[in-house]
């Protein structure tokens, strides 16, 4: 049985659907009822900063991926969709991408999404992010503007044919610019975004919990709970050893392991499940159920999505 649960990639009881669906299912009237329990994670190292422009770290990519959210996301049929994007038109040179942003949204901090937030976010990524795989690309781009609260137009010195690949990575989330003036732009543990899960606290050298966000209501097109996520908390905690992290699993310490090396060199620094929400039929897990002792699995096979 251990040697199974080793082999169970790291979100497999928070995905959400596996399978695109042309109309989304609205959410279940007893949802509320499956709201709650825990999932811990091992992170292989101490996440370095969950400030996205600081890092290339893929542990800190994987936790603040479900704080901070892009504006497109690549879809199981490797299309691209709008995410906090509602669509975009590209010019016939394909240097002018002209956005057009999804309304009612927020970020956890309560201040409204806008397209002053994701100039906001891309200035601050050319002026401060040379740790960032994507700060080569924002190089390439000579000017942002905001045209209104749901339009953003970006520009680029030359036609890049990967760039809804970059931008849909999670070092591509937008920031929510109150909360970094507000924490005088050092936001490396004041994290906020518009996504599924919210920083609840760090603990250097430790652990790192996540708590839902009870207000999401925008998820990808194929997941099937519209809504917030169905588990309460997400733990990172940090355990650099194997022989400490198996131990960790077989005393119920930790749910799943983190990502192998092998797995990190097959799919790339930046990849991860992505996943917000659980299915309607899968139960949510409890604090008390732990790996070994589940007697709910989910009722389909996740997949790798790029991030």
């Amino acid at each position: 049985m251990r040697a199974l649960l080793r082999l169970i990639p790291t979100v497999a009881f928070v995905i959400a659907a596996c399978a695109p669906q042309a109309t989304p299912a609205p959410p279940s009237a007893s949802a509320a009822s499956k709201v709650g329990g825990s999932v811990t994670f091992v992170a292989t190292t101490d996440p370095d900063t969950l400030d996205l422009h600081q890092t290339s770290n893929p542990v800190s990519s994987t936790i603040f991926g479900w704080i901070y959210e892009p504006l497109v996301y690549q879809d199981l049929d490797n299309t691209y969709k709008g995410l906090l994007a509602e669509s975009w038109t590209v010019s016939p040179d394909s240097r002018t991408i002209t956005f057009k942003l999804r309304s009612g949204i927020t970020f956890t901090d309560g201040t409204p999404f806008n397209a002053d937030a994701v100039k906001f976010t891309f200035e601050r990524l050319r002026r401060v992010g040379s740790k960032s795989p994507i700060f080569p690309t924002f190089q390439n781009v000579t000017s942002m503007e905001a045209k209104d609260a749901t339009t953003f137009v970006m520009t680029m010195k030359d036609a890049y044919a990967p760039i809804f690949h970059d931008l849909q990575v999670s070092y591509a989330g937008i920031l929510s610019p109150t909360a970094v003036k507000a924490a005088n732009d050092n936001i490396g543990r004041a994290a906020v975004g518009t996504g599924p899960y919210k920083l609840k606290e760090f603990q250097t050298g430790q652990q790192i919990t996540l708590e839902r966000n009870a207000d999401y209501k925008w998820p990808p097109a194929f997941y099937q709970n519209r809504g917030a996520p169905y588990i309460q908390e997400l733990r990172y905690r940090v355990i650099a050893e194997p022989s400490t992290q198996l131990a960790a699993l077989d005393a119920g310490e930790v749910d799943y392991l983190g990502l192998r090396a092998q797995d990190l060199a097959k799919y790339g620094s930046d990849s991860r499940f992505r996943s917000t929400t659980a299915t309607p039929s899968v139960s949510p897990i409890s604090a008390s159920t732990r790996s070994g002792r589940r007697s709910t699995t989910p009722s389909c096979v996740p997949r790798w999505r790029r991030r």
